[in-house]
């Protein structure tokens, strides 16, 4: 499974010379404030460089194509774009375009690039020439066609994508076109107003509609003086216009609505389903979502309610269940509108990996983890958001608000972190955004903006958070982009084949803290200090149901539960257990703005089993209060 981050950095070039230099063995923007330099992260790294003259290099994913395009620039106000594919082997060469568009055909988005009367068509299947000297403009693909404007007479037409001119508008009356599928085209007339043509460019029928039809089971949504109906592929009426609104068909029936209120008719316009419900949805699999009075419900196709129309809310999922919510609970509904098992889970949802997100309360705290196909835990609960990515690894997030009034670096307080398969901490939440995953691969930010590194499947940072981007390619590339350190100037790209050492290297494992079997999360992480585990005391405590305060005058932290009132103060080695005095193993400190304690302290003095196990490097805390 790959997630793609979509970093989009423009800049171009004024000079351009071909020349790639590999191998580059100069001091790469060594990092002045002690991080470490490029060049000694055991790759062999090929930079981009086109001459003196071009001084700033950026790349961005050309739009999922397998195509990157690298952009070039210096100080001029002209510049040029390349584009290279995933082994960082150069398409096409530097060049200063006038124009560029991104679209999309079927499910898959390509570019058109423009230089003067030339276009550049890009797709997945590489790159292909289109001579545009016939043409003033070309429009973006859509669904493999573009609107073209003749040069001779600035007429409209239609191109295919490879360039073929399929049909002229001789008589100059439409403005742009949009194919619609089955042969047909929609001809947009100044106004608002709208034709259907063939791929010859000639009408279905003499009739003008409103809006942009649609097709859908061999029918034409079509409007006309603010009234909905349907046509067949030969623009012969088949449902009069006489509906406030209507949706396409789909599996035999379209939904319909006259004075705000909706039923379904089939093919012939005949109403199947009265129009007795607020809202609805399109039926698929045989069931409809329906609404009335803000309530939600399902139908099938003879009308019967299957599901109560008593929901807060009823979506439909990419597994073919339905998620619905009442009352603050979650509830998954099967195909045949029954509800499925949730236990006392608050939310339930079954997601395409055959894994089923759970959430629920407990001790006052929202938790969440992932189940297999048939219920059983495997990540185990966590006091965060986690996100499948793939069957080794989990993403763990905590999401956040901008807390820095925009100004970078800042993090927006989120944090995030990666987990095994199995729900172990691999890195600690001490990332603040992420990019690109793939092949186990995991792009890190050390803030929002900037600071990119790479982290494997084990949790080691095999890049450090010293780059301004990084892509990861279909071929098992990486493109990465750098910058001085010191002046943010002088970026630079370059690549290199990800080397098996990166996939084999073990990271470090971070201090986690699990009370009951809940893995939680610390603003501040606790940490080793002089042969002690340092803990964060207030969350420990109230996790636990104590009471915690905090007197900044006299920097002392207070906890009080079951009767027992507990202090600890910054810096002394000393604490009182209500009123008499205790010698601490290490004195607290203030991390984060957090107040971090001795866990023997802690365990001594919560009244719950508190064990440490050091090969996990895990806390564990076994409280009465489940």
């Amino acid at each position: 499974m790959r997630y793609k981050s979509k970093v989009v950095k423009t800049i171009c070039c004024m000079l351009a010379i071909t020349v790639v230099f590999r191998g580059f063995t100069g001091n790469i923007y060594a990092d002045t404030k002690g991080q470490k330099s490029v060049e000694d992260m055991g790759v062999d790294i090929t930079w981009y460089d086109f001459g003196k003259d071009c001084t700033n290099y950026t790349i961005q994913d050309d739009s999922d194509t397998g195509i990157y395009m690298l952009n070039i620039s210096n100080n001029s106000a002209s510049g040029k774009t390349a584009f290279v594919n995933g082994k960082g082997e150069i398409v096409l060469q530097p060049e200063t375009y006038d124009g560029y568009s991104s679209s999309v055909i079927g499910e898959e988005t390509v570019t058109l690039m423009r230089k003067g009367d030339q276009y550049i068509y890009i797709d997945s299947s590489g790159t292909k020439e289109i001579d545009g000297k016939a043409y003033s403009d070309v429009g973006p693909f859509m669904d493999g066609y573009a609107t073209v404007t003749l040069q001779s007479n600035a007429h409209k037409g239609v191109m295919d994508k490879n360039g073929k001119l399929l049909f002229e508008d001789k008589e100059g009356k439409y403005t742009e076109f949009r194919f619609l599928g089955n042969g047909i085209f929609s001809a947009a007339i100044e106004g608002g107003v709208y034709d259907l043509v063939d791929t010859d460019g000639r009408p279905l029928s003499d009739a003008h509609y409103g809006y942009s039809p649609y097709i859908s089971e061999e029918t034409i949504q079509v409007s006309k003086d603010a009234k909905y109906g349907f046509l067949d592929l030969s623009g012969t009426e088949i449902v009069p216009l006489i509906y406030d609104y209507a949706f396409p068909f789909y599996e035999g029936f379209a939904a319909v609505s006259n004075d705000k209120k909706w039923g379904f008719i089939d093919k012939t316009g005949k109403e199947v389903i009265s129009q007795s419900f607020d809202e609805v949805r399109s039926f698929h699999n045989g069931l409809a979502i329906v609404s009335r009075n803000n309530r939600w419900g399902i139908i099938d196709k003879t009308g019967t309610i299957i599901l109560p129309i008593e929901y807060d809310s009823v979506v439909k999922n990419e597994q073919g269940f339905f998620d619905a919510r009442k009352d603050s609970k979650s509830f998954l509904i099967d195909s045949s509108g029954e509800v499925v098992s949730t236990k006392d889970y608050s939310f339930f949802d079954i997601e395409s990996n055959n894994r089923i997100y759970v959430k629920k309360t407990i001790h006052n705290m929202q938790v969440s983890g992932y189940l297999d196909k048939d219920e059983t835990m495997l990540t185990g609960f966590k006091d965060f958001n986690l996100r499948y990515l793939s069957d080794n690894l989990y993403l763990g997030a905590k999401p956040g608000a901008d807390t820095s009034g925009g100004v970078a670096p800042h993090d927006y307080d989120q944090r995030f972190a990666l987990l095994d398969a199995n729900g172990n901490n691999l890195t600690g939440f001490k990332y603040s955004n992420t990019g690109d995953f793939f092949h186990d691969f995991q792009v890190v930010y050390k803030y929002y903006f900037e600071g990119v590194g790479l982290v494997n499947q084990y949790g080691a940072e095999v890049l450090p958070t010293i780059f301004n981007n990084i892509l990861l390619t279909d071929e098992g590339y990486a493109f990465v982009t750098i910058s001085d350190p010191d002046s943010g100037a002088n970026a630079r790209v370059g690549y290199f084949k990800i080397p098996d050492t990166f996939s084999e290297k073990k990271g470090a494992k971070p201090i986690t803290v699990y009370v009951d079997g809940i893995e939680l999360y610390f603003e501040s992480e606790p940490v080793i200090k002089n042969q002690s585990t340092m803990v964060p005391m207030r969350k420990f405590f109230e996790v636990l149901g104590a009471e915690v305060k905090w007197d900044n005058k006299t920097r002392t932290a207070t906890a009080s539960m079951n009767g027992k009132e507990i202090r600890v103060s910054i810096g002394s080695e000393e604490a009182y257990i209500d009123g008499s005095k205790i010698q601490l193993l290490a004195a607290p400190f203030i991390q984060d703005d957090i107040t971090l304690v001795p866990l023997r302290f802690v365990s001594e003095n919560s009244g719950a089993d508190v064990r440490w196990d050091g090969d996990a490097r895990r806390v564990m805390i076994n409280s009465d209060n489940q």
